[in-house]
């Protein structure tokens, strides 16, 4: 089954300067999934020293600049190309700012519940090569090795995967049985098995399905997540 979610029914938050579009709010959850947030940072602006447990922080970056810190004493500058994996296990603190003077910063922020509880924090980034992406699913993030692309470790049975799919080409995905696929579609349009379309910001929950076909009608950029 795939169930559409339109971009106009995410819950939207303003703070400041900044605001963050939530797919699910309200103890929803999909699976270990449970935040998918399209954040929007204001210049100068973010979010201050604050902690976590026990939670998988997934960090893609979309436009702009994003430093971050946290309490492992690592320092970074997050550009699109980059993505990060914070895993707060017994406990981090961290903050996240954007620094540009003029500019706003765009990110998905995705949070899973790990499958180890209570291990030491860690924090782990990476810049991949985004020509890899285009008309193929590149994976970025994962609790398994790839023989060919790099990936960083997640505590949690799932692999992301992003695409820069041109128009008139066409993908196919195929997991085991029991398994499930979350598509966010960030820009452009994607109909998926012929059957569901999506636009721009919208998402779909997969259930049921062992292989997924995608095709673009536009351009696009969109991310896939296999997991339980």
């Amino acid at each position: 089954m795939i169930e559409v979610s339109k971009a106009h029914t995410r819950y939207a938050m303003e703070i400041d300067r900044s605001r963050a579009i939530m797919s699910f709010y309200a103890n929803r959850r999909f699976g270990p999934l449970i935040i998918f947030n399209d954040d929007f940072i204001g210049a100068h602006d973010g979010i201050g020293k604050h902690p976590h447990k026990n939670i998988e922080i997934v960090t893609y970056m979309v436009t702009g600049q994003n430093y971050h810190k946290d309490s492992t004493g690592k320092e970074s500058l997050l550009t699109p190309g980059m993505v990060q994996v914070v895993s707060a296990g017994t406990g981090i603190v961290h903050e996240g700012m954007n620094p540009s003077d003029t500019e706003e910063e765009n990110h998905l922020q995705i949070w899973f519940q790990p499958d180890q509880y209570d291990i030491p924090p860690q924090h782990h980034e990476f810049s991949y090569d985004q020509d890899k992406m285009k008309n193929r699913l590149l994976p970025i993030v994962s609790n398994r090795t790839w023989a060919v692309d790099r990936v960083l470790p997640i505590h949690q049975n799932v692999t992301i995967f992003i695409s820069k799919l041109e128009e008139g080409h066409e993908l196919s995905f195929a997991q085991s049985a029991g398994r499930n696929m979350y598509v966010f579609n960030l820009e452009g349009e994607l109909v998926l098995n012929e059957e569901a379309l999506l636009e721009r910001r919208d998402a779909a929950q997969i259930t049921g399905l062992q292989r997924l076909n995608m095709s673009a009608t536009k351009d696009t950029h969109f991310m896939l997540i296999d997991l339980p």
